[in-house]
């Protein structure tokens, strides 16, 4: 999927694309998660992040410096939540960038890159998903026979 994917970018932004698929893609597909949660999961989304958001919070303690002070607003902005609308991935795009120092540019045109390609690179998220949903539940399954 990644190295079909990588074909989508034009001349100038291939060169830097694996990097560019790598955060896009991570933020994109959430987003594609987040419109298509009911396919997915019988908890409403809402509900669930709000519990993630619980969790987090309830573990500062624990957490590394740099998530700590992420956390706090992750949370009262509903970064998670609002991922169900492009727009709050463009904004999550262009705060990456911000925290890069070269080629940040290349990061926001990237933006174009997705919506050009929407309807494919949602397909790659559909296609992709039920395999790691498997993966997921067979490493939670050896966790638990471990523990007996």
């Amino acid at each position: 999927m990644i190295t079909d994917s990588k074909r989508l970018f034009p001349e100038g932004r291939r060169r830097f694309a694996g990097i560019l698929l790598d955060i896009l893609l991570d933020v994109f597909y959430d987003h594609v998660l987040a419109g298509s949660w009911t396919n997915y999961c019988d908890i409403p989304l809402e509900d669930f992040v709000g519990n993630f958001y619980e969790e987090l919070l309830s573990r500062n303690d624990v957490l590394p410096d740099e998530l700590k002070s992420v956390a706090g607003r992750m949370t009262e902005q509903d970064w998670l939540g609002s991922y169900k609308e492009f727009p709050a991935i463009e904004t999550a795009i262009h705060r990456m960038s911000q925290r890069l120092s070269r080629n940040n540019h290349l990061l926001r045109e990237g933006l174009h890159d997705l919506k050009e390609h929407y309807a494919l690179l949602s397909s790659g998220f559909h296609a992709m998903f039920p395999d790691l949903q498997l993966y997921a539940c067979n490493e939670r399954r050896k966790l638990y026979e471990a523990r007996r």
